[in-house]
């Protein structure tokens, strides 16, 4: 006998609604757009409606592909206020990168391969292969972890869209080139708080004094005093700053870094202007095909 998950429609509503609300947030978030929180609740209201529906032995027929495709777009156009379609696209297409990544399959193999017999007042819900517990739980791990998944996604079908170009000015001097918006840099100066900006150094090489392209090179870890030293003859010693990172087989790196005069962001047409900026140095390429050469802190382009 198969096992049999009793549940009531307030519960597929609660549970749906809250995994929905989840969803439309961390899409909002990673596409750096701010919602209303009366449209994402209503949206994610939609969302649970239309779940205790297809719960519901006499509308089995929502339960097909086009209502489902109809009701995300639905969710997708109630959370956003005007805007234009190619961003309507994008966050309804990260709505749905961020179910998969979150654990929608989970929950969806329970609500999308479903027996349902009538109840009084409620129904049998038969999950084959998934308990109910099961279910939230994968669900909740997944939340947990799958952030940086669905940025890694996002950003790769939508990489053109985080290609912006920066300036960077040091007195007379600068340098342009293109950044990608990368949702995973949160790194700051310790000191300050200051984003950071990490650039390949030879994309900088004609702003910076010699010496840092050989220090860079000697593979030696920085140390404030002996940086200090060094560059303070080139007149470099209060720009340059230390930067704390964790990455893999690194995990407790520093990086060197400095600080510019100035960093123009063309945020597409939108110039904004920056004098808090740290820019950390990397030797390495950060794009097998050259398609950009700074990762850019998000929050330097709101």
């Amino acid at each position: 006998m198969k096992n049999l998950v009793i549940l009531y429609l307030d519960v597929i509503f609660l549970i749906n609604f809250v995994f929905n609300l989840v969803l439309i947030i961390a899409a909002g978030g990673i596409l750096q757009m701010r919602l209303s929180l009366m449209r994402v609740v209503l949206a994610a209201s939609l969302g649970g409606i239309y779940a205790v529906l297809v719960s519901l032995p006499q509308f089995y027929l929502l339960a097909n592909l086009l209502p489902k495709i109809i009701v995300s777009m639905l969710m997708a156009a109630v959370s956003l206020k005007y805007v234009n379609i190619s961003l309507y696209v994008r966050f309804w297409a990260t709505m749905f990168l961020a179910a998969f990544a979150l654990g929608g399959a989970i929950l969806g193999l329970g609500y999308f391969n479903v027996t349902l017999q009538a109840g009084e007042p409620i129904f049998l819900m038969e999950l084959p292969g998934v308990s109910l517990t099961l279910a939230v739980v994968g669900a909740a791990l997944a939340l947990v972890l799958g952030k940086n998944l669905i940025s890694i996604l996002h950003q790769s079908i939508f990489k053109k869209d985080f290609l912006i170009p920066l300036t960077i000015s040091i007195g007379d001097k600068s340098a342009e080139l293109v950044g990608l918006v990368d949702t995973g840099n949160h790194l700051r100066d310790p000191l300050t708080g200051n984003p950071v900006i990490i650039v390949e150094y030879q994309a900088m090489d004609d702003l910076l004094p010699t010496s840092v392209g050989a220090f860079l090179s000697s593979q030696i870890d920085p140390e404030m005093g002996e940086m200090v030293d060094i560059f303070g003859i080139e007149g470099w010693g209060k720009r340059i700053r230390l930067i704390p990172f964790t990455s893999v087989g690194k995990e407790h790196g520093v990086m060197m870094g400095f600080k510019p005069d100035q960093v123009i962001i063309d945020n597409k047409g939108r110039k904004i202007i920056k004098n808090n900026i740290i820019i950390g140095l990397c030797e390495q390429a950060l794009c097998p095909d050259n398609s950009y050469h700074a990762l850019v802190n998000p929050k330097t382009v709101q």
